[in-house]
């Protein structure tokens, strides 16, 4: 545990230290040149003690961890840091380096507070044995987890409702491929905040610019009705699970000032989405959707997706994706639309929101089974014919269903309304006797049906598919077996 030296916090909580965590990851098989690496996670005072906008630090070029044995002293330079508190620190150890567990940290120096500017000291405290740093021997690597790079902005003040625009470099981004897992899992991993984590960044803020190796993200400044300014912190987050569940502060984030002066609102005029599908969509094929804002200078840049069903298909990172087939409704909303509700500004919906309905596959009519049943006087053939309408809205889960039957000349001996449960149609052929009079025609070598069924399936909208079950009746197998030399029967 290493404390701060200086009591320069304002505030009636003057008596908290800043808290800096110093640990060392667990040894590998594996190491870097034989070094051995300190690895310092450090914690700030706003996320320790709920503090809204003092206590931020960054590194200096001057950062450095002060040792002692005995009388013996020893300074450390950090191999790695990145740009602020929130981040590690990696202090090397020189390969050969007689430091062991025998010497103790002193100080960590060279870390300066953003709220003021001034430079803080960090001593070392034992208070709690589990924060005590042991020097152990691991593989300076980033398991497959971004290191974050100083966190810049275009600009350090801006006025109230103004376009802010944040650059994050990942210094790390060709060592664990995060280029190529970004559209599929950063984009959704990562998370910005700019009050605390109470609220995200919308995801489609977010985007990833190849050259500069950097996550690169642009919203609108919160609004500031006061006579004076005030900071806001732009923090990473990473997400564990859903979108309400636990999220770690990830080692990254920028101050920024709002100054009392407010930006001109400049409301949307058109939103255009384009490479809207309109056929032929397939399951589990991304659709990438381009979104226009016009003006381009419009204060509100952002917007989110909603899907009426999130389960069957959803838009992530600017594509649309189904899951499964069937019928969904995704609604586009501007981020101007809650500034208007604060406001009490007139709504603009029929600018603000955009709303569409997509068709993943088509209606499908198909035969699934054909039962044969009988009594003492009669036999009935059932086809049995399953949808999958229930995933096409509510025109299809009420179709109109009939029938014809057709026999071997084409004609149609019957027809008439069938009528569905849980997907599933029917239709019935009854015959006055137990055995058929009738057999299927046997033409060039093969058998063809007696009676065809046909089912066919219309909305409302003069949307049609059909089906169909053959029905072969066919005489039982004929053999001839050999009784003499002579002398043959017919048996079956």
């Amino acid at each position: 545990r290493l404390e701060t030296t200086k009591n320069d916090i304002e505030g009636d909580k003057s008596d908290l230290p800043l808290i800096v965590q110093a640990k060392v990851s667990g040894i590998c098989s594996t190491q870097l040149g034989n070094s051995r690496i300190i690895n310092v996670c450090f914690k700030d005072r706003k996320n320790s003690f709920n503090y809204t906008d003092r206590g931020f630090c960054e590194i200096t070029d001057n950062l450095t961890m002060n040792l002692r044995r005995g009388t013996e002293t020893r300074e450390l330079k950090p191999v790695e840091a990145v740009g602020t508190i929130l981040s590690d620190a990696s202090f090397v150890i020189p390969p050969n380096d007689p430091i062991s567990e025998e010497w103790e940290v002193v100080s960590i120096t060279g870390i300066k507070d953003a709220a003021n500017g001034s430079v803080k000291d960090f001593t070392y405290s034992a208070d709690y044995a589990d924060t005590e740093i042991i020097v152990s021997e691991y593989t300076f690597s980033y398991n497959g987890e971004p290191a974050f790079g100083p966190v810049t902005t275009d600009k350090e003040v801006y006025k109230g409702l103004e376009s802010i625009k944040v650059s994050v470099p990942v210094q790390n981004a060709d060592d664990i491929g995060f280029e190529t897992q970004f559209d599929d899992w950063w984009r959704e991993v990562i998370g910005l905040s700019y009050d605390g984590g109470q609220s995200f960044i919308p995801k489609n803020s977010i985007s990833w610019n190849s050259a500069t190796k950097s996550i690169e993200v642009t919203f609108t400044a919160p609004e500031n009705n006061s006579d004076s300014a005030f900071r806001i912190a732009v923090e990473l987050y990473r997400s564990y699970g859903e979108e309400t569940s636990y999220r770690a502060l990830f080692g990254a984030f920028k101050i920024i000032e709002i100054s009392a002066e407010a930006a001109d609102f400049i409301p949307i005029e058109s939103i255009t989405v384009t490479d809207i599908p309109t056929s032929n969509i397939e399951v589990n094929t991304e659709y990438p959707l381009a979104i226009r804002i016009l003006p381009e200078n419009a204060t509100f840049s952002g917007y989110t997706w909603e899907s009426s069903n999130p389960d069957k298909a959803s838009v992530i990172g600017g594509k649309l994706v189904f899951y499964e087939e069937g019928k969904v409704t995704i609604t586009l909303r501007s981020g101007e639309m809650a500034y208007r509700t604060e406001q009490g500004l007139p709504a603009n919906d029929e600018v603000l929101v955009k709303t569409y309905t997509f068709f993943a596959g088509v209606p499908r009519l198909s035969t699934s089974n054909i039962l044969v049943g009988k009594n003492d006087t009669t036999t009935a053939v059932t086809a049995l014919f399953s949808d999958n309408f229930d995933n096409f809205g509510h025109q299809w889960k009420t179709p109109v269903l009939t029938y014809e039957i057709g026999n071997a000349e084409r004609d149609i001996v019957k027809s008439g309304n069938s009528t569905r449960e849980n997907n599933i149609s029917a239709v019935s052929l009854v015959f006055d006797d137990v055995t058929p009079k009738i057999v299927s025609p046997y033409v060039s070598g093969e058998f063809i049906p007696a009676y065809t069924i046909t089912m066919t399936a219309t909305t409302g909208v003069a949307e049609s598919v059909y089906a169909t079950a053959n029905v072969y009746i066919t005489p039982p197998p004929v053999t001839l077996e050999c009784l003499t030399e002579t002398s043959n029967s017919l048996v079956g």
